[in-house]
């Protein structure tokens, strides 16, 4: 739900707990019993539509509501229905930032990968064919993007939907991103994939570019070797960071060894004082316990 006024924090709205628990018992209801990549477009039932209405006319008029879910895309008609003032954020991905999304999180397990593309390709169908219908109240990006240019993106957003955030200017963001590799492993596995391929080709093609920079609208095979530029520089900055890493080993190395060294000199100049304190003051015993000095001191002294 989108308005002209930005509130302070909506996620401590009672309006956005009431629509979280909604949508959490909408998909628990359809994804009970469902394997968690099995991903599929639904209505939900009739009964939940009375639950959405009465929360979202609850809002105030004037604010600005913001709500996500993973799993929204799968029923977009239903919130649509519900609100004619409700806009919609549709945020899609490279079939092999997906991928390789599984790959880092199950690294011996390649059985899955159809699965995991069937889900991409029912999620971005989903989004790409509610947008290609309501192309007024919904604007598509890509993920990578929005969190790589967070100004152009919002900038996106105000102009779509005549919004003023008053946003301070935002940094890129700062979360690791994948290993190069293990992203260009997942776009092999992808090059021979033509309808994958011709989904991401439409998505990218209907979705807003947010700026001249934004890599989503390149094709598979510069993605390519985009990734494997990436994991060359990748392997260039690990190769320097190792080479720097052992230069520092062998300084250190090096003033361990000064350090012994000296360790070593100080104890012998410890030992070597201790023995002349020692002869210094078997000497003053001797001069000390001498009768002929005795006698000397004894004539000086009497003069």
């Amino acid at each position: 739900m989108l308005k002209k006024r930005v509130p302070t924090d909506t996620s401590q709205s009672p309006v956005y707990a009431g629509i979280s628990t909604l949508a959490e018992e909408i998909c628990e209801q359809q994804f009970s019993q469902a394997d968690a990549l099995s991903w599929q477009t639904f209505i939900p039932a009739s009964g939940y539509k009375l639950q959405a209405t009465q929360l979202l006319s609850s809002l105030e008029n004037e604010a600005l509501f913001a709500w996500g879910n993973d799993h929204s895309c799968l029923y977009l008609d239903f919130w649509n229905a519900i609100n004619p003032d409700v806009r919609f954020l549709l945020f899609y991905c490279s079939p092999e930032y997906e991928l390789s999304g599984y790959i880092s999180s199950h690294p011996f397990d390649m059985s899955r990968v159809e699965q995991v593309l069937a889900a991409w390709i029912t999620r971005t169908r989903a989004m790409l064919a509610f947008f290609m219908c309501n192309r007024d109240c919904s604007l598509l990006l890509n993920v990578q993007s929005a969190a790589s240019a967070p100004d152009a993106f919002v900038q996106s957003l105000e102009h779509h939907f005549q919004i003023d955030f008053g946003c301070e200017p935002a940094t890129a963001d700062a979360r690791p991103t994948r290993f190069a590799l293990i992203e260009y492993l997942a776009t092999t596995l992808l090059l021979k994939n033509k309808l994958v391929a011709e989904l991401y080709d439409e998505v990218r093609s209907a979705a807003t570019q947010i700026d001249a920079q934004d890599r989503s609208m390149a094709g598979i095979e510069e993605r390519s070797k985009a990734l494997i530029n990436a994991f060359l520089a990748e392997v260039t900055a690990s190769t320097q960071r190792l080479d720097a890493e052992s230069r520092l080993e062998q300084e250190l190395a090096s003033s361990q060894l000064q350090i012994n060294q000296m360790a070593d000199e100080l104890e012998y100049y410890f030992k070597n004082s201790i023995e002349q304190e020692k002869i210094a003051n078997t000497l003053v015993e001797y001069l000390s316990d001498n009768p002929s000095l005795k006698i000397a001191r004894q004539v000086r002294q009497a003069e």
